[in-house]
């Protein structure tokens, strides 16, 4: 999901990494950044509460900058988006620069949720199938959602392979009722 305002800040951030900073030492503080936005979503909380909290947006940025060490260009994005009250924007911020990373490395961004986290050989399988089925490299995040009955979805880009149980059970509902409408014409 492409977000517009977080892409008007990862082209800026591309274009100072260029100019500055390496992009490798970018590469890295961005990937340790949504390592550390990822490990719970009361983090995420924080920032959406800090853009509204007075004076909380710069000190939930002085810490993330205290925590992470970034380089200067993403030490600076952080305190323009607490500045502009848009730190809530950091997630989107980084999964989209890491998207740009994997287009520029040739490597494919895959999303898998299932109804539990799946262990080393499932997923060793699911990504073998997945390359297979792009015909490069895929880097995949991994999620649990438990509303699922069983199965996986898988989203690569914009394109969704539900192999949930939930969508074949439906399927076998409308074959079952178009046979049956089949059969009574």
């Amino acid at each position: 999901m492409l977000d517009i305002h977080a892409e008007r800040y990862v082209r800026a951030l591309e274009k100072a990494s260029r100019s500055g900073d390496d992009m490798f030492r970018t590469r890295e503080t961005m990937t340790t950044l949504r390592t550390t936005l990822n490990r719970s979503d009361g983090i995420t909380h924080l920032l959406h509460r800090a853009d509204i909290v007075p004076g909380a947006a710069v000190a939930v940025a002085d810490s993330l900058i205290t925590s992470i060490r970034p380089t200067s260009c993403v030490e600076k994005l952080i305190r323009l988006l607490a500045q502009k009250h848009r730190l809530h924007l950091l997630p989107a911020i980084t999964r989209q620069f890491f998207e740009y990373i994997c287009r520029l490395d040739g490597i494919v961004s895959a999303s898998v949720t299932s109804i539990r986290p799946l262990d080393d050989n499932e997923k060793e399988q699911i990504t073998g199938h997945v390359q297979r089925l792009v015909g490069s490299p895929v880097h995949i995040e991994w999620y649990s959602d438990t509303s699922l009955l069983g199965g996986v979805i898988v989203r690569i880009g914009d394109r969704i392979i539900d192999g949930s149980l939930r969508t074949r059970i439906r399927k076998l509902h409308n074959t079952m009722v178009q046979t049956r409408k089949d059969r009574s014409s």
